[in-house]
């Protein structure tokens, strides 16, 4: 007696893509890394990660491409497209700026949705506390404590106060 196995097959389809039913603008208040579905937009501040998920289905499994601005992303330094499809944006920089568009696509077709990402804020340099800096640098710049980032200044810049030294030294706000 030979067994009996049953198969069904399912009709290709086209891909589609999970959006919101309700986007929503996030607007971020701090560096913490952020999470988006693809149709949501966002407000982050410079040196923020960002994760965009484009959550497909269809029938061959669709392929994920990603696009900002019009041009192709392909996991670089500055971004990695997840075996999920999902888009890390590493630490973004203001160039980030634009329309990301993620493209599902199978042998039945393709479909697209976008979002907004906006970057604002300026891109600090990090410096130590004790160390030395030229007159020149920023008063309003960020420090580094212990190696971990402070997120609010706590920290000023002293001119003059070390004899024969112009540079300036770091010192803890209290």
């Amino acid at each position: 007696m030979f067994p009996c196995t049953t198969l069904y097959l399912t009709e290709p389809t086209k891909p589609s893509i999970i959006t919101p039913e309700n986007p929503r603008t996030i607007e971020a208040q701090d560096r913490r890394p952020i999470t988006l579905t693809i149709g949501d937009n966002v407000t982050a501040l410079t040196n923020t990660s960002i994760t965009i998920q484009c959550p497909t289905s269809g029938v061959p499994t669709p392929t994920v491409r990603w696009t900002v601005n019009g041009k192709e992303i392909r996991s670089d330094s500055g971004f990695s497209v997840q075996d999920d499809g999902s888009l890390l944006i590493h630490e973004s920089q203001q160039d980030g700026n634009g329309r990301y568009i993620c493209t599902s696509g199978n042998s039945v077709g393709n479909t697209s949705a976008s979002s907004i990402v906006q970057i604002v804020g300026k891109t600090f340099t990090f410096v130590k506390l004790g160390s030395y800096v030229p007159q020149a640098f920023p008063i309003k710049h960020l420090c580094y404590h212990f190696e971990f980032i402070i997120a609010k200044p706590r920290c000023i810049i002293l001119f003059g106060d070390v004899p024969g030294h112009r540079e300036g030294r770091v010192k803890k706000l209290e």
